[in-house]
């Protein structure tokens, strides 16, 4: 009886060592039933490629475009890209200083530029800007103004034109602008008229006789 009973006991801790690992074996993994040889991919075997013909590509011809017709005697103005008379092509354009102070208005002439700045010359006079516009026609102009003082930034931008500077005046540091080679300009001398307002809102591009004269602030 006690043989059997230690027979018990030695199965008892063999299972128990069994289960803790002691020693036995892992279970062999299983081969994988998805690694299965992919035909013709053997090693050393030789896969046909297909061939896939190409369309053939339709070449597009551009079409030219019909050569621009220039009208009889006009040119096409450099300021705008607008038609314009041709004997306008070498006369070179004016650019004008004009005031932009609610006191100054109504502007004059503005309609007939070509192209229009708005630009603040100094942080003086409540910061108010003032315009320079540019006129290629300027034998158009039957009044233009009310004209004001420049600054140097006014100069800069007329040599770009290659343009004439119209103005009154203006602070001693433009002196050294005035004596630029690529300088024209015409400072003061213009048409003054009589409208109940300050001497400075007053003067004004025209064909009228000049009248008089005051230095532009």
């Amino acid at each position: 009886m006690r043989k059997k009973i230690g027979s018990v006991l030695l199965l008892c801790m063999t299972l128990a060592l069994s289960a803790c690992g002691g020693g036995a074996e892992p279970p062999k993994e299983e081969a994988n039933s998805f690694a299965e040889p992919i035909p013709g991919w053997e090693e050393g075997a030789q896969v046909q490629v297909e061939e896939i013909e190409e369309e053939p590509v339709e070449e597009v011809v551009e079409e030219e475009e019909p050569a621009e017709e220039i009208p009889e005697g006009m040119y096409r103005s450099e300021l705008t890209n607008e038609w314009i008379d041709e004997s306008l092509k070498d006369q070179r354009p004016i650019t004008v200083m004009v005031d932009n102070e609610k006191t100054a208005l109504p502007h004059f002439g503005l309609n007939d530029a070509d192209i229009v700045y708005e630009m603040m010359n100094s942080t003086k006079n409540g910061r108010i800007t003032r315009l320079m516009p540019v006129v290629k026609d300027w034998a158009k102009i039957k009044q233009f103004g009310s004209i004001r003082s420049a600054r140097p930034t006014n100069y800069l931008m007329t040599w770009e034109y290659d343009a004439v500077l119209c103005h009154d005046g203006g602070p001693f540091y433009i002196d050294v602008y005035n004596q630029q080679a690529q300088t024209n300009h015409f400072s003061g001398g213009f048409a003054r008229f009589s409208n109940g307002k300050s001497a400075e809102f007053t003067e004004y591009i025209t064909y009228e006789p000049y009248t008089n004269s005051s230095k532009g602030k």
